[in-house]
């Protein structure tokens, strides 16, 4: 990850002008800030269109006003010109190009600074609480920041300080019918740019909904610490996470972002993470969320050492990276959301050979996914943490899968606030520093610290295909169409997709999987993650080879992404490039609605011809009358023709461009 091109220049500005204005390297963005009484100010535009109107800055810390009476003591402009590779991921290099702009703002006693940087796919700012002779400790307990909009910019939301952390459908409102909301937040503004709210670099501070408290306005809402007001507790030096604003003509261009990532610092260059790779994997999961098998002890309990057996050879069979067994380990039994102080997390069960079974999928280029469940009980997580990562260490497991089922940590910290953030980065330090790859569900919101800390290869933190499972109301066909704008801007999703059998009446006859075939096959393109679960059960994927076919082709690592067609709630589209050959790989789905989507194939390769293998809805399929009715086809392009892709209702497409 070399930086092949650095360019930094700062010069001093005039500090005494009431405004001062940046612009980014290119997209056509504009930002402005500016003093009115005391307070500071700032203003967002695209190509001259207003896209945050007028909003106020600050903080307030206890007994320290930082929003009023505040003076810019300095300003320096600087920029940037670099590029680097990614170890992994949607994109194989990615060139952060910035042009930033740093204010020091003082209220005559304590000093802050405020960050600006301009990219030309959006704006991102964060708070610095320099060290300095009248700030050592201090606790802020509100945060100014304003977003103002335009009343009827509608907004694709869920709900913030709800007991099921970010797992809701979303909903599409204008502003004024917002209450608090979790970010990524994301606004189609009224003839105008499609817009995304978000954070990065999520280190030792709280993360933020979005509160609104004008008609017109959202506000920064920091996470609270249990009884009390604080927000955060801070030492200088300290920064905030970087508030993100991304901004682009269409949804399809917000998936090409890169501004996220690239606000977070570069991966330790001395450190070999050649251990790292991506992959698919499949496991004793999906069987006891149909009610098959159990997570505890007894006669019906997955954890068995010939299950997964089974699971191995399957994986083995067809090259398949792992095996994720959950219920392994002691603590199960009983109301084990409840009493999460019970987990062992290197004690299995007294019939389970995890030290043999290991050894078995090792010897078959397979490895075991560990799982760490801890109900949310963070101190007994957190006195195991050695033992634990030491244990996976020992037999040879290269990925855990971390779980924080419970309304509050410790029951009684936010999952989103200081204390939850600390922890997470606590816990993916210490996979850092083990070589273990993780994958953390019920998660902090990811903000880019994969960069960072290349390990943390995917999360949860979205209504999944567990839902599906658990009786009405499930997901809906629409929800996967809004997924790839709104929850996939912060990172990799573990969505665990893959389902064959959609209906699995035997087990759950109140429950369904809300696609056909084809669109559970496409997920893999749309919604991203290094690795990518294999969800439903062996023998459905051997009862459905054709679809198979897809799954043991699309590859889980990417030189390029590329968004398509797509329109926020109703369909989607999204192209690949696998960063093992020339071939490109494409899905797209829709929601209740059928309909055929034209798109361009400009994303090839020019003067090339490709051979495409399709897997389609079939004539007459539909997710609720006809959900497994598949076709598959084979025909030759070229980069630049059009092509139509058909969905059914509640369908999708996937798409193999192999290169001649």
């Amino acid at each position: 990850m070399k930086s092949l091109v650095l360019l930094i220049m700062i010069c001093s500005l005039n500090v005494f002008a009431k405004s001062h204005s940046l612009n980014s390297p290119q997209g056509g963005l504009e930002l402005s800030v500016s003093t009115l009484k005391g307070r500071l100010y700032y203003s967002l535009k695209k190509n001259n269109v207003v896209v945050i109107r007028k909003s106020l800055l600050g903080n307030k810390l206890r007994g320290i006003d930082l929003t009023n009476n505040l003076k810019i003591k300095s300003v320096k402009n600087y920029q940037n010109r670099s590029e680097w590779n990614m170890i992994w991921g949607e994109f194989e290099t990615v060139k952060d190009h910035h042009n930033g702009m740093k204010l020091m703002v003082t209220n005559g006693n304590v000093d802050m600074n405020i960050d600006f940087r301009l990219y030309p796919d959006g704006l991102a700012f964060r708070y610095e609480f320099p060290k300095q002779p009248n700030l050592n400790h201090f606790e802020v307990i509100d945060e100014s920041t304003e977003f103002r909009l335009k009343r009827n910019d509608e907004a694709w939301w869920i709900p913030a300080f709800q007991d099921n952390r970010y797992e809701y459908l979303y909903n599409k409102s204008v502003i004024p019918n917002l209450d608090v909301v979790h970010t990524p937040l994301t606004v189609e503004k009224v003839n105008g740019p499609v817009v995304s709210f978000h954070e990065a670099r999520l280190i030792n501070y709280s993360s933020y909904a979005l509160k609104r408290t004008n008609p017109d306005t959202l506000k920064v809402d920091l996470y609270p610490w249990a009884n009390t007001d604080t927000r955060v507790y801070g030492k200088t030096p300290l920064n905030s996470s970087w508030r993100t604003v991304q901004v682009a003509i269409n949804p399809a261009k917000l998936v090409e972002s890169t501004m996220i990532l690239n606000l977070n610092d570069p991966a330790d260059e001395t450190i070999d993470y050649s251990y790292l790779h991506t992959g698919k994997y499949v496991g004793v999961w999906w069987e006891i969320h149909l009610g098959q098998s159990t997570f505890g002890s007894g006669p019906r309990q997955g954890a068995t050492n010939d299950n997964v057996k089974k699971y191995i050879d399957f994986a083995a069979k067809h090259g398949f990276q792992g095996v994720l067994v959950e219920g392994w380990n002691k603590g199960w039994d009983g109301d084990w959301i409840s009493n999460g102080d019970i987990f062992i997390f290197d004690e299995p069960y007294d019939h389970y050979d995890f030290a043999g079974l290991s050894k078995y999928a090792l010897d078959r280029n397979v490895s075991l996914v560990g799982h760490h469940e801890t109900s949310a009980s963070i101190r007994n997580y957190e006195n195991q943490l050695d033992r634990a990562y030491g244990f996976l260490n020992k037999h040879g497991v290269k990925a855990v899968k971390t779980g924080y089922v419970g309304t509050r940590l410790n029951k009684k910290e936010w999952h989103h606030g200081q204390f939850g953030v600390n922890h997470y980065t606590k816990a993916m330090r210490k996979g850092h520093d083990s070589e273990v790859m993780m994958i953390v569900h019920e998660p902090i919101k990811q903000t880019g610290l994969r960069r960072t800390y290349p390990n943390l290869m995917s999360s949860e933190g979205v209504r999944g295909q567990e839902y599906n499972a658990w009786g009405k109301p499930g997901n809906t066909p629409a929800h996967t169409t809004i997924v790839p704008f709104t929850r996939s801007l912060a990172g990799p999703v573990d969505f665990t997709p893959g389902t064959m059998d959609v209906l699995y009446n035997d087990w759950r006859p109140d429950s369904r999987v809300p696609t056909t075939i084809a669109k559970q096959l496409a997920l893999y393109v749309i919604i991203y993650s290094p690795w990518q679960m294999l969800s439903d059960l062996v023998e459905n994927y051997e009862a459905r080879p054709d679809a198979f076919e897809f799954l043991k082709a699309v590859p889980t690592n990417w030189s390029k992404t590329v968004g398509l067609n797509s329109k926020i709630g109703e369909f989607a589209t999204i192209a690949r490039k696998d960063r093992n050959s020339d071939n490109w790989y494409l899905g797209s789905i829709t929601n209740e609605n059928g309909r055929i989507i034209n798109i361009d194939l400009d994303f090839l390769d020019e003067g090339a011809t490709y051979k495409v293998k399709g897997y389609q809805d079939a004539r007459g399929a539909s997710w609720l009358y006809n959900p497994h009715a598949l076709e598959t086809y084979e025909t030759t392009v070229s980069a630049g023709d059009s092509f139509d892709l058909y969905l059914a209702p509640g369908g999708g497409v996937a798409l193999e461009f192999i290169k001649q």
